[in-house]
């Protein structure tokens, strides 16, 4: 999961990048976190953390730390790309000390606001403080509260999530583990996957032996000891399950409401189409009762000249003058009812074009909405693949039958 490409961090931030880095990978002070830079911006810091206790047993979680060019005046912005319970991937998340905060003071126990002296590392473990200790979070963006369960489910999940969605970066961190097997952090996630990935104790069969009076020693508990583990395991398979049903019942309604909102829009805009069409022939029709019209006009005009002109000629009879007169009356006539013809013709044009904006319109809308649905049915689709996901994986696990 590489940065985009962006302009060079400014020499003292590289300075001080580097040295924090390198003070990182030299120390093990931390067991539950692991770093990498990425390889085109050393503002780019990407961490794992692993190896904690219930609910998050065998979890691998990666999240994304990106200092400014101001670093470490103002602090990084913070986001999580593995699914985890508590911090919501997808895009900044709202911690006391993160950007949100960054004009804050500390408080008198150190805590809240953001401090220089915190650096990348300081951070990234209030990150994994935070994980433990999720109740004093509060709400916050991108912040979620979920059972312990959700969170065991998604612990279980993650390895192959983070193989799924980031397999070059998580390819890296699995670099690590293997090439440091002494540092406490990679001892710690290795345990944590065994512990994980270990079968429930079966409980001891009977040897046949005889009552020897020590049945009240506790021997009897094994059974229920050993099925403990199970039954964890089987809630948390039910619990995904119904977080799958629940988002895949999500999806099927978006996909119905998208459906219908396709259908609507694809009406609207056959509608549209329709009115656009009459609207079209109107001004045609409208355009040539005006053209009509106009020669009528030319015609009264040539007729009423011509009558005209014998009128002021004495020598001809008063048959030619009475003839071009009417012959004029008629092309005036003919004029007028091509231009009341054209009037209407061009009111019903106008009416044709406020229809087909009305209805344009409401295509417009439509398709709105349809796209607004199928973002919905998107996003819910990828919920349930994520939450049926999580319950294959406990399957394939062997976490239940």
């Amino acid at each position: 999961m590489a940065a985009a490409a962006s302009t060079a961090a400014p020499d003292r931030v590289v300075k001080v990048l580097t040295a924090q880095y390198n003070k990182f990978v030299k120390s093990d002070d931390n067991p539950h976190l692991l770093c990498t830079i990425d390889e085109r911006d050393i503002r780019v810091w990407y961490f794992l953390v692993g190896g904690l206790d219930k609910p998050y047993l065998g979890g691998e979680y990666i999240f994304r730390l990106t200092a400014p060019d101001t670093f470490p005046q103002r602090p990084p912005s913070f986001d999580f790309c593995t699914v985890n319970g508590v911090f919501m991937p997808g895009g900044p998340i709202c911690i006391s000390i993160g950007e949100y905060h960054a004009d804050e003071a500390p408080g008198k126990d150190g805590g809240g606001g953001w401090r220089a002296s915190l650096g990348m590392q300081g951070f990234a473990t209030q990150v994994v403080n935070g994980l433990i200790c999720h109740q004093a979070l509060g709400s916050g963006i991108r912040i979620e509260n979920t059972s312990d369960l959700e969170k065991a489910a998604a612990a279980a999940g993650s390895r192959a999530y983070n193989r799924s969605k980031y397999p070059e970066l998580y390819g890296v961190f699995e670099s690590i583990i293997e090439s440091t097997p002494d540092s406490a952090v990679s001892q710690a996630i290795r345990k944590a996957r065994a512990q994980l990935e270990a079968p429930p104790h079966p409980p001891r069969a009977d040897t046949g032996r005889a009552d020897t009076g020590r049945a009240n020693t506790g021997r009897a508990d094994t059974g229920r000891a050993a099925a403990a583990p199970a039954a964890r395991h089987t809630a948390a398979i039910e619990a995904a399950t119904r977080h799958a049903a629940t988002t895949a019942a999500t999806a099927a309604a978006a996909i119905r409401g998208a459906t219908a909102a396709a259908a609507a829009a694809v009406a609207a805009k056959v509608s549209a189409v329709t009115t656009a069409a009459t609207t079209a022939a109107a001004i045609r029709d409208a355009a040539a009762a005006m053209a009509s019209a106009e020669a009528a006009n030319v015609s009264a005009g040539t007729a009423l000249a011509s009558a005209q002109a014998a009128a002021e000629a004495p020598d001809n009879n008063m048959a030619d003058h009475e003839a071009l007169i009417s012959a004029a009356a008629t092309a005036a006539a003919s004029a007028e009812r091509a231009a009341t013809a054209a009037v209407a013709k061009a009111a019903a044009a106008k009416a044709a074009v406020e229809v087909s904006a009305v209805t344009a319109a409401a295509a417009a809308t439509a398709v709105d909405a349809m796209g607004a649905d199928l973002a919905t049915a998107d996003t819910a689709i990828a919920a349930a693949a994520e939450a049926a996901s999580i319950t294959e994986l406990l399957r394939e696990l062997g976490l239940v039958e």
